[in-house]
């Protein structure tokens, strides 16, 4: 599922990434593929808070905060 994820950078600008949620581990876990800036990825550092934002057709837009926990290569 494509998702969108936003983030905070050290110049406090809002920056808006382009991932796919790879895995659904748990009700509040999930793996997300290294999301894509400008056409390049662009590894994320773990403790980084963002936020989620995917759209279902018909139902609409949602969005929420996550944490990144861990990094797997």
């Amino acid at each position: 599922m494509p998702i969108d994820l936003a983030i905070m950078t050290k110049a406090q600008m809002m920056l808006t990434l382009k991932s796919n949620v790879h895995q659904r581990i748990s009700d509040n876990e999930i793996q997300i593929l290294m999301p894509i800036y400008n056409g390049k990825l662009l590894p994320l550092e773990k403790d980084l808070r963002l936020v989620i934002v995917y759209t279902i057709k018909e139902v609409g837009r949602f969005e929420f905060e996550a944490l990144i926990t861990n990094r797997h290569v």
